[in-house]
């Protein structure tokens, strides 16, 4: 593969790593993916340790990322490289402004040869050393623009393609029997920050804490899926009543 990438420079370098993102200019809230990737030119014995910057300024949702078992070869501007990525994660910023995220460090173990070849085995006798190797990453800079408008007062943070449904499995009971009043929140945002919406009901009607269950899934597309809040209802007197929209 042909790599195309600002944040990826070979230089003639060795060994290098990449911390890449899909995007540099987000609105807040706003996901972006990011990996850390590994180039090199030189046989690796394994990574060491794995130093991460703090992400101030970022919520972070780690992605599953299978192991690095075997390199894939890629042309970075003219020279070939082994290449991994080590790990998959979402961002989200959390603050207006140019936020700078801090190099990533690695320690790989680089394999050396050691010990005089024979000349009739070549290297076959040779001793196979790993040496630690510190690789840093270049830091990145991303340009993080306020959401345009008015903030509600109800704003839940979530920025992406909501769905707001509510529903109750019943809608006429006796005095104290209970009422199960569901509302379901879905589409593609961070969910997982979605907070029990305030549901404002005659005193008549008392409310219990929801059950909150969620189905939601993360990739390097972003966050999607459903998160599902319960409320029991119970009526304390006789009477029409009416739940409010909720938003």
């Amino acid at each position: 593969d042909q790599v195309n990438n600002d944040n990826v420079e070979s230089g003639g370098k060795d060994l290098f790593v990449d911390l890449n993102l899909s995007r540099r200019e987000v609105y807040i809230g706003e996901s972006i993916s990011a990996s850390i990737k590994i180039f090199t030119r030189v046989n690796l014995g394994g990574i060491n340790e794995i130093k991460y910057p703090d992400f101030k300024g970022f919520m972070k949702t780690d992605l599953e990322t299978p192991p690095v078992n075997s390199l894939k070869q890629e042309n970075v501007q003219g020279t070939i490289y082994g290449t991994g990525v080590i790990q998959q994660f979402l961002l989200y910023p959390q603050m207006p402004g140019e936020i700078t995220i801090d190099p990533v460090q690695l320690t790989v173990l680089v394999q050396q040869k050691s010990g005089q070849s024979d000349p009739f085995f070549g290297d076959f006798f040779s001793t196979v050393h790993n040496i630690p190797r510190a690789v840093v990453s270049k830091p990145v800079t991303i340009k993080v623009n306020p959401l345009p408008g008015t903030k509600p007062g109800d704003f839940s943070g979530i920025v992406g393609k909501l769905e707001l449904k509510s529903s109750i499995n019943k809608d006429s009971v006796n005095i104290n029997d209970a009422i199960n009043f569901k509302i379901i929140v879905s589409g593609s945002g961070n969910l997982k920050i979605a907070e029990a919406p305030k549901v404002k009901l005659s005193p008549d009607i008392e409310v219990y804490d929801p059950k909150v269950t969620d189905n939601i899934r993360s990739s390097t597309g972003g966050t999607s899926g459903q998160k599902i809040f319960e409320y029991l209802l119970i009526p304390r007197h006789h009477g029409d009543y009416t739940i409010p929209q909720i938003s």
